[in-house]
């Protein structure tokens, strides 16, 4: 290993963090593999969907098993909770958008026409955007899963997609290396500066005024009032962040990587700082979900394992 690259780890790793007050509640054997999650905030729970199909609802406090069901034939990719309307949406590599009542009753289902690999919500416009493995975004209505658009975006599969909650605009990242934002009835997307390496997921701020990736070792960033900059934030990883959130204010990301590292991290979303650690998973880390309140982060990793962790009420940097 070059020095540099051997120093810098070192750095890293003696970066000084507040660690977490106290130990997860673990879903043991939640899944066959690393699950994807979504949070409701009320009623409080939280939903895990893993690579062998199944859906398990489950309360935030303690983990107590609410609901268990087979949702997709092979992976679920995502999962989004819609407090409106009392639902479960979640997304497949079969393919399908399906939409479940809170004891897992099928309402409705729908054929996409290619595996989806990620989803995204607005729920103020009523719209879902799917990425999918044939390189295209598919636009639908969350109350109906009706189809509203279809834009073939990238060369390759769709790694991630996001809304941003303010303007409606949809970002997706793909196996391309390019990163693209698109507004609401935009014929052609915003290309943005390309990262170093391609994002696995992406994040607008709160606020609508940055986006955010997450790649190799590092996070990526972009000010969506000058897409042509992009700043790239070093961080205590050591593998593929693979998932991020940020929580309300956009002060902090929650961060979880794979690959050689299975990290759950809170980060300065600003400079990618170190500002607290929670125990790693066994296994390669999968995803990363935040209460709206901030009171719990959730983590799942490839020994099948779910973790809720309680975070304490201030929020500042580690001193």
């Amino acid at each position: 290993m070059p020095f540099i690259v051997l120093l810098a780890c070192v750095l890293c790793l003696a970066i000084p963090a507040r660690a977490a007050d106290s130990a997860p509640v673990t879903i043991a054997d939640a899944h066959n593999s690393g699950a994807v999650l979504a949070i409701a905030d009320r009623p409080r729970q939280i939903a895990s969907g893993g690579t062998e199909g199944r859906i398990r609802v489950s309360r935030l406090s303690d983990g107590h098993a609410l609901a268990d069901w087979f949702a997709h034939d092979g992976d679920v990719t995502g999962l989004h909770y819609d407090a409106r309307r009392s639902q479960w949406l979640s997304g497949g590599r079969d393919g399908a958008l399906a939409l479940w009542d809170g004891d897992g009753r099928e309402l409705r289902r729908h054929q996409t026409g290619s595996p989806v690999t990620d989803l995204a919500v607005d729920e103020d416009r009523g719209r879902i955007a799917t990425a999918h493995d044939d390189g295209t975004i598919g636009l639908w209505t969350l109350a109906g899963l009706e189809p509203l658009a279809r834009h073939h975006r990238h060369r390759g599969k769709v790694r991630a997609v996001a809304i941003d909650r303010r303007s409606g605009c949809i970002a997706s990242a793909g196996s391309d290396g390019r990163v693209l934002v698109a507004g609401i009835g935009d014929a052609e997307p915003l290309v943005l500066t390309p990262p170093p390496s391609d994002a696995h997921d992406l994040a607008f701020s709160p606020d609508g005024g940055w986006l955010m990736g997450a790649g190799w070792f590092r996070l990526f960033r972009w000010p969506l009032a000058r897409p042509d900059d992009i700043s790239v934030l070093s961080t205590p990883h050591h593998g593929l962040i693979r998932s991020i959130q940020f929580n309300r204010d956009g002060r902090q990301l929650a961060t979880i990587s794979r690959h050689t590292d299975s990290a759950v991290l809170l980060l300065d979303a600003a400079s990618g700082a170190l500002m607290r650690r929670f125990p790693s998973h066994d296994l390669c880390g999968r995803a990363v979900a935040l209460s709206r309140d901030g009171q719990y982060l959730v983590s799942s990793g490839d020994e099948a394992s779910v973790r809720i962790h309680a975070l304490p009420a201030e929020s500042g940097p580690a001193p």
